[in-house]
C-alpha cells in the first residue's frame, strides 16, 4: 500500500507524462474559439523567468486576444523576439491553442507571458501562465503543444476546486496509483492536472485513443475518473 504524497505506489504509473499520453487528445486541426488578436502597446514588467529562476524586469509586446464567449486574455510577448511581426505570430500560436481548450479551463486564464528562450511552463490559480518558448519546436514535433496548454489551464482554473476536496483525496487514496510519473513526483501539485487530462481523453476523445491506452487509464485511476465525472460531467467539457 502507498501513502498519497510519497514517491512509491503499489504499481508504476502507466505513462511518463500527460502531454505524451496521446498526441491526438487535442490536435492542431481542432477548432478554436479565438476570434481576434490585437496589438495594444509596449509594457515593462517584472515577471518570473525560468532562465534566471526569479522575476526580472523585461519589456513586452502586449496583445489582447478575444474569444467567442466575449472573454479577453492578455498575451505579453517578450521583446527578445525583436520584431513585432514575429511576436504577433508567437502570440497568435498560443492564443489559438488556448482557444482549443474546454471552456471550464479557459475561464480563469487572465494573462499569458511568453519568454523567447528557456524551458518549461508554469501557471497559478490567479490566472497567469508563463511560457518559456525554447521548447516550442520540440512540442510541435511531438504534437503535444495542445496537451501542454491543457495541463497549465487546469492549474489556473481547477486546482483550487479539486485539490483540497475530501472526495478527491479519498479518490487518490482508493486508486493507490498515479496516472503518470510526473503526477507521482509531485502529487500535491501535479496530480489534478495530469489526471484531468486523462479523464478528458477517455470522456471526450475515446474515438482517438487506442483500446490499450483507454485500458491503461481506466485501470490506473478509476476512482479519480469517477470523481471527475460527478464534478465535471461530459456536458461541461465543451468549448
Amino acid at each position: 500500500m502507498s501513502v498519497i504524497g510519497a514517491a512509491t505506489v503499489a504499481e508504476e504509473p502507466p505513462f511518463r507524462g500527460g502531454v505524451f499520453m496521446d498526441a491526438d487528445i487535442i490536435t492542431p486541426d481542432d477548432p478554436s474559439t479565438l476570434e481576434t488578436l490585437n496589438f495594444e502597446l509596449l509594457i515593462t514588467d517584472d515577471v518570473f523567468d525560468d532562465r534566471y529562476r526569479e522575476a526580472v524586469p523585461a519589456e513586452f509586446f502586449r496583445f489582447t486576444a478575444t474569444y467567442r464567449n466575449g472573454s479577453n486574455v492578455l498575451f505579453d510577448v517578450n521583446t527578445g523576439f525583436y520584431d513585432k511581426t514575429i511576436a504577433t505570430g508567437v502570440a497568435y500560436s498560443y492564443a489559438f491553442v488556448l482557444g482549443q481548450q474546454p471552456a471550464i479551463l479557459k475561464r480563469n486564464v487572465k494573462r499569458i507571458v511568453v519568454h523567447e528562450e528557456g524551458d518549461g511552463w508554469s501557471a497559478n490559480a490567479l490566472g497567469l501562465i508563463i511560457i518559456q518558448h525554447g521548447e516550442y519546436d520540440y512540442y510541435k514535433r511531438r504534437r503535444s503543444l495542445e496537451e501542454l496548454m491543457f495541463h497549465e489551464t487546469v492549474h489556473t482554473s481547477l486546482d483550487r476546486q479539486v485539490e483540497f476536496d475530501a472526495k478527491w483525496k479519498l479518490a487518490q487514496k482508493n486508486d493507490d496509483r498515479f496516472i503518470t510519473d510526473y503526477a507521482m513526483s509531485a502529487p500535491w501539485a501535479e496530480d489534478v492536472a495530469e489526471s484531468f487530462l486523462a479523464y478528458f481523453a477517455v470522456t471526450m476523445r475515446s474515438d482517438r485513443l487506442s483500446r490499450r491506452t483507454i485500458r491503461r487509464i481506466e485501470g490506473a485511476i478509476p476512482n479519480r475518473l469517477e470523481y471527475f465525472s460527478q464534478k465535471f460531467p461530459k456536458q461541461r467539457l465543451g468549448l
